[in-house]
């Protein structure tokens, strides 16, 4: 939406008439969304982490700062918010249509990943195992 907007209602042509410079312009814009996104990413993950960890305390089954693959998955946490913005605003630029942009950066975000999920397709590898694995003569050739 940080981009969007502009090109929605025009206002994206007084920017570029200030500044000529239309890299540093879009530049500009993804620093300043990537900043914000990523202090929101950083208090998401630090609260929702001492959150699940006071819960999780009374079970006897909380982690440690220091214990491996938790600072990884904080940090991979907090990223999640930039990166996420970063593609909604670059599809926002290329579409400059908010509705289209929207189901775009869904698209992309949500059913991509699902799409190219390994466990999705790992019948396809099975399937060509065993069609390499079998007698000559039980495997159908077309």
């Amino acid at each position: 939406m940080t981009i969007v907007g502009e090109y929605g209602n025009g206002l994206i042509r007084a920017s570029f008439a200030a500044v000529p410079a239309r890299r540093s312009v879009v530049a500009a814009k993804a620093v300043v969304l990537a900043g914000v996104m990523l202090a929101l990413g950083t208090l998401t993950a630090a609260s929702s982490f001492g959150v699940s960890q006071t819960i999780l305390a009374d079970r006897d089954a909380h982690w440690a700062l220091g214990d491996p693959g938790v600072l990884r998955a904080l940090a991979a946490t907090a990223l999640l918010a930039p990166v996420c913005a970063l593609i909604g605003m670059g599809l926002g630029a290329l579409i400059r249509h908010t509705p289209a942009s929207v189901g775009a950066a869904l698209a992309v975000l949500v059913l991509l990943p699902m799409a190219v999920d390994s466990d999705r397709i790992r019948w396809v590898a099975e399937v060509a195992i065993a069609g390499r694995r079998a007698p000559p003569r039980t495997v159908i050739r077309c």
